[in-house]
């Protein structure tokens, strides 16, 4: 009947320690992930920064055409500028947001994973104090529970009379 058991300490090691494990991956995959999200977005960034965005110069004989054709080019890059800068802002904002996720739940699964140590170090912390507190209170309790115990037994003798 051991095999059917539920309560076994080689049950109980194996699960602690795919857990453990558990907690390892999710904290490594959201480092690599929102790691990855947060460089990608620095780079990005930079690169929206390089981009020229002095305003075009005219040139008193140049046509209308050719102003026309330099104005939109210019428009042209500020708005890859921009855009370009708007979503290296969003891949790092997404970034932290999966970084600091992960590691909450990475957290998370490693304090479930060690909540029998945790328990034991508690218990381990209010021992001494319970006990002394037993201690004093033992002469209080049975002080009170011998007046209980007379007043109980007068009451008994008046009622068989």
């Amino acid at each position: 009947m051991a095999d059917g058991q539920y309560l076994n300490e080689e049950k109980y090691q194996k699960n602690k320690k795919m857990l453990m494990k558990a907690s390892a991956i999710v904290a490594i995959l959201g480092v690599l992930i929102g790691g990855g999200l947060i460089i990608g977005g620095i780079i990005t960034n930079n690169s929206a920064n390089q981009v020229d965005s002095s305003m075009p110069t005219y040139s008193t004989g140049s046509s209308v055409s050719d102003a026309m054709r330099q104005g939109t080019e210019w428009m042209n890059r500020m708005t890859d500028k921009s855009e370009s800068a708007f979503s290296g802002r969003v891949m790092i904002n997404f970034g932290i947001f999966i970084l600091f996720a992960s590691l909450i739940a990475s957290g998370a699964i490693f304090v479930f994973a060690k909540r029998r140590e945790i328990l034991a170090f508690q218990v381990q912390q209010v021992a001494p104090v319970a006990k002394e507190g037993v201690e004093k209170a033992a002469p209080v309790v049975g002080k009170a529970a011998g007046e209980v115990a007379k007043g109980i037994a007068k009451g008994i003798e008046e009622g068989k009379k």
